[in-house]
């Protein structure tokens, strides 16, 4: 794949990411932070190993309500759950057997 388009594919999850979860501080403001981003590793395929390290890292209290996140705190944990799931190594692939 070429590297742009690596660049465009990332940047576009991290903006999806971001949109989800800021939609849900209108639509459910008073739901945990911890159930959001639970619905978001279903809905969004987020690696949940990158979640949980993003939140350690930021030290989020997951059981607050998302709607008491201010909008730079909701942008920096997207960017360290996007950073982390980044980082994550790429599943091996089995390698053909050769015949």
């Amino acid at each position: 794949m070429d590297r742009s388009l690596a660049y465009l594919a990332l940047v576009a999850d991290s903006d999806r990411l971001l949109q989800h979860l800021s939609q849900w501080q209108y639509v459910g403001p008073h739901e945990s932070v911890g159930s959001v981003l639970h619905r978001t590793v279903e809905r969004l395929g987020v690696c949940p190993v990158a979640l949980q390290r993003a939140i350690e890292g930021l030290r989020i209290n997951t059981s607050q309500p998302i709607g008491r996140l201010r909008r730079t705190e909701l942008i920096q944990l997207v960017r360290a759950i996007h950073r982390h799931w980044r980082r994550q190594p790429e599943p091996r692939q089995p390698a053909a057997s050769m015949m």
